[in-house]
């Protein structure tokens, strides 16, 4: 067997959070009155992006882009000021509630977690991730569930990676594969941390470093036997 453990993203690579975003989000705005989702939709994204990249820079904290990726939104939308930490709450409680799954997701967990050993290595805060996967009912082909909020550090910091690696039982590099979607975190990070990573994303973009690519999570199995 080529690979014995594999560190899978959750967003978008297990569940689609694109999906689930974009109907939590339009809950949340419907409820608070705001007419132009789509409008609003394109600004959030943007500021949600930078608050999350700076995170992962190290430049500032969690609490700061969840307090602040709405306030700064509705701000730009509107001039309104709004209280962003209520705004946040419902919203992630929105979000926990999404079980919305890539498609070929459960075969391909249904058929690998019999032959290999998954894991979930996973940005996000803790409580909602661990809800959607409960929703979603995947939490059972999953040994364990890693998560940033919990670990301290972020994809894609070496010690987000260090941390899975010494908790994992007879850990070995060369046999542990991460498969994600995010080229700055799941791969960057894998590489960086020593290990094999396979990229899933709709198309193969230049730069890419992942030692593999896919394109269907069909094509996997192929590749960790």
């Amino acid at each position: 067997m080529r690979y014995d453990i594999l560190l899978f993203d959750l967003d978008d690579t297990i569940l689609d959070f694109g999906a689930n975003e974009k109907c939590s989000l339009n809950r949340l705005l419907t409820e608070k009155n705001i007419d132009n989702h789509e409008a609003f939709e394109q600004v959030y994204k943007r500021i949600n992006k930078e608050l999350w990249d700076r995170y992962s820079q190290g430049e500032i904290e969690l609490d700061e882009v969840l307090r602040n990726r709405f306030s700064k939104s509705v701000k730009e939308f509107n001039g309104e000021d709004i209280d962003g930490i209520q705004w946040d709450t419902t919203y992630r409680s929105y979000l926990s509630e999404g079980n919305h799954i890539m498609t070929g997701a459960i075969e391909m967990l249904n058929d690998l977690s019999k032959t290999h050993r998954l894991f979930i290595a996973t940005n996000g805060v803790h409580d909602t991730q661990v809800n959607r996967i409960k929703l979603a009912n995947i939490g059972k082909y999953f040994e364990k569930v890693y998560d940033s909020d919990l670990i301290g550090y972020r994809k894609p910091n070496v010690k987000f990676f260090e941390y899975i690696f010494n908790d994992i039982d007879n850990f070995d590099k060369s046999k542990t594969l991460m498969i994600g979607d995010g080229l700055l975190t799941d791969i960057k990070g894998g590489y960086d941390s020593g290990i094999d990573t396979c990229l899933f994303a709709k198309e193969n973009p230049q730069g890419n470093i992942s030692t593999y690519y896919i394109n269907e999570l069909s094509q996997l199995k192929s590749i960790v036997e």
